[in-house]
């Protein structure tokens, strides 16, 4: 069920607890109650994802960052709206409860935002009428605390005819944290193409900013928007991205420029060191086995579609083993791109030398530890069966115990977990292949993770001149510097 049928059904129990069930005379025809809608954005960029409560029902469940709810339909009324943040060991109450009063014939927008050790709502209200015809109706939000902190000050908001010159442009206006353009509803706007940038300073000098360049967007006829400027969480140097909110849900518009990043994991054991192409040109060179590159980061490049080849180091392109194939990096994605299988496997088996896609999530959430667990293992995906158990468990746990069970059971080869929240600490990572307790991986002993770490592992074959049951991890760490 989507974030608007989950308001939609709480608003329909209010509705049934109102009826009174024994009563079997027609009821009287009576006008609608007056309704207002509501709409809910996470705009925390440190917070981890939430759920929603509505007086004391769950009506909106693992909203993330930069996520939304579509419009949804209440009674008009006061409502206890409570904000929990998902944690490793249960939810936590991050906002509220707090009563808010929802008017009739009214579009709420309520906005979590700030960092996670100050989060707090924020509801833009405005009359539920219609567009003017051939118009857009645009309200802009300031929600990117970050640049409030960076610049100290106002910034400028200018809507634009694509590629007009700002210097001969007056800005739509400037605003602080939490404060919108307009200040007190929202504007129209012929509909049509337009360029949103965001400065500090005046068009033409030297000290000018230029913070956010959407290049050129498209205002559809008819469209309610509320825009809302946050951190940037993704790639590029630019502070903030733009959240847009219509009656559906949210969309996000990065700054023009905006490129894509990835990294390149070699995962066959069997596969001398190797070269990795983009479009014929070297991008890394002499990656050996369980090894990955760059070592400390991730290359960035401009987003689009690559041929992508992996060729024995200094053979050349020509030589490639692997593709060439083409790959996809949007703008402001992390991927890494991991090399699996063995030199010589038969196409169409776990056997075959290929590459596999994980996208990374760079954003830290400082309550606790992201790990993921990518079985890249194909020894262990030869057995019987060919899925294994992960455990990840307190120091010196001993995992024969049948009483301990797996934190991830029939872990089929090539899967991701995804990022797990772990709280930070220190842990034994055993791997198994599934139903049995006699470790296949491990046990890693006093793994450390941290609150705020971002941790990869991706089990692996033997190393070369280990025996071939001496399987092994590659352990990646992402954990931002301290600044």
């Amino acid at each position: 069920m989507n974030a608007a049928s989950k308001l939609l059904l709480v608003a329909g129990l209010f509705a049934l607890a109102a009826c009174d069930s024994n009563d079997n005379d027609a009821p009287p025809v009576e006008p609608p109650a007056p309704s207002t809608t509501v709409q809910i954005l996470h705009a925390s960029p440190d917070a981890p994802a939430v759920d929603v409560v509505v007086d004391g029902e769950e009506a909106l469940s693992d909203v993330d960052y930069k996520d939304s709810s579509g419009w949804g339909e209440f009674a008009a009324g006061t409502y206890s709206i409570e904000v929990q943040g998902i944690l490793p060991d249960g939810n936590a109450t991050v906002i509220g409860p707090a009563d808010l009063t929802f008017e009739a014939d009214t579009i709420n927008t309520v906005v979590a935002l700030n960092d996670v050790q100050n989060i707090e709502p924020l509801v833009l209200t405005q009359p539920q009428t219609p567009v003017s015809a051939g118009a857009a109706r645009v309200w802009v939000l300031h929600a990117a605390r970050n640049v409030q902190d960076l610049v100290g000050g106002p910034v400028n908001v200018y809507v634009t005819a694509p590629d007009a010159d700002l210097a001969a442009e007056a800005p739509l206006g400037s605003f602080n944290f939490k404060e919108t353009l307009p200040a007190d509803a929202p504007a129209e706007l012929t509909a049509g193409d337009y360029q949103i940038r965001v400065g500090v300073g005046t068009p033409g000098d030297p000290e000018f900013l230029l913070a956010f360049d959407s290049g050129t967007v498209t205002l559809s006829d008819g469209a309610d928007l509320i825009i809302a400027a946050v951190p940037n969480t993704t790639r590029g140097d630019s502070p903030i991205s733009l959240v847009v909110l219509d009656s559906t849900g949210a969309s996000e518009i990065l700054s023009s420029g905006t490129p894509a990043a990835l990294r390149v994991v070699h995962a066959s054991n069997n596969t001398p060191p190797v070269d990795v192409f983009a479009d014929g040109a070297a991008l890394i060179e002499g990656l050996e086995f369980a090894n990955f590159a760059p070592a400390d980061g991730f290359a960035e490049v401009p987003a689009g579609t690559y041929s992508v080849a992996v060729a024995p180091a200094g053979a050349g392109v020509g030589a490639a083993a692997i593709g060439p194939a083409d790959l996809e990096f949007a703008a402001g994605t992390t991927t890494d791109v991991i090399a699996v299988g063995r030199l010589g496997g038969i196409e169409g088996t776990i056997e075959e030398l290929t590459v596999t896609l994980a996208d990374d999530d760079p954003r830290p959430i400082p309550l606790f530890a992201k790990v993921r667990i990518i079985h890249a293992s194909v020894t262990a995906a030869s057995l019987e069966p060919d899925t294994v158990d992960i455990y990840v468990t307190a120091p010196g746990t001993d995992i024969s115990d049948e009483s301990v069970v797996p934190t991830l059971a029939d872990v089929p080869y090539l899967a991701n977990t995804g990022y797990l929240a772990v709280a930070g600490g220190t842990y034994d990572i055993t791997v198994t292949v599934s139903g049995s307790r006699t470790p296949a991986i491990g046990p890693l002993q006093n793994v450390a993770v941290e609150d705020g770490g971002i941790y990869t592992v991706i089990a692996r074959d033997a190393l070369p001149g280990d025996a071939a049951t001496d399987l092994g991890v590659i352990l990646i760490d992402d954990t931002p510097a301290a600044p």
